[in-house]
């Protein structure tokens, strides 16, 4: 099992429950690859805010703009703002996972305004709320949970409306 710094054991106290853990250990890395333009956008939101972690929890997504169609940067980058925007105005006493898918289509329905269809991007987003993981995306990016110092992939590739 790999440990790291963070997963040390502490005192319990009893808490709220966004208080149990005051902040999530949080990164962004990217890659270009073998492209020449990196055309990812990603977003974490309320990363280092307990309070708004307890009040709204911490967004996390990805945008990967389709290479070899144009304004992928610009469509991922337009997919993230639009998701970042609308986040705040999720009803947390309602299920958030349609919530979330709502808020990946508006991004759609955004981008595909910029592009008029000839660009795109896959998108996957998660939100961390009272210790639960919601998540819903589009395309082929995927969200891994690392559990036991084993990577699992969460979701299913979802390359159309249906497979929602």
């Amino acid at each position: 099992m790999i440990r790291f710094p963070w997963q040390k054991k502490k005192p319990s106290i009893p808490a709220a429950p966004w208080e149990r853990l005051l902040t999530y250990p949080c990164a962004v890395m990217q890659g270009i690859g073998s492209r020449q333009l990196q055309e990812d956008a990603c977003a974490l939101v309320n990363a280092e805010d307990v309070t708004r972690i307890g009040r709204e929890g911490l967004l996390a997504a990805v945008a990967d703009g389709m290479g070899g169609m144009q304004g992928g940067a610009q469509a991922s980058s337009l997919g993230i703002s639009v998701l970042t925007a609308d986040f705040p105005l999720l009803d947390r006493t309602q299920p958030l996972e349609p919530q979330l898918a709502g808020c990946i289509d508006h991004a759609g329905e955004e981008v595909y305004k910029l592009l008029l269809g000839a660009g795109g991007s896959t998108m996957i987003a998660c939100i961390l709320y009272e210790q639960k993981l919601h998540y819903a995306g589009v395309g082929d990016s995927f969200l891994y949970l690392l559990r036991g110092g084993e990577l699992i992939r969460v979701n299913r590739e979802q390359n159309t409306r249906k497979n929602r």
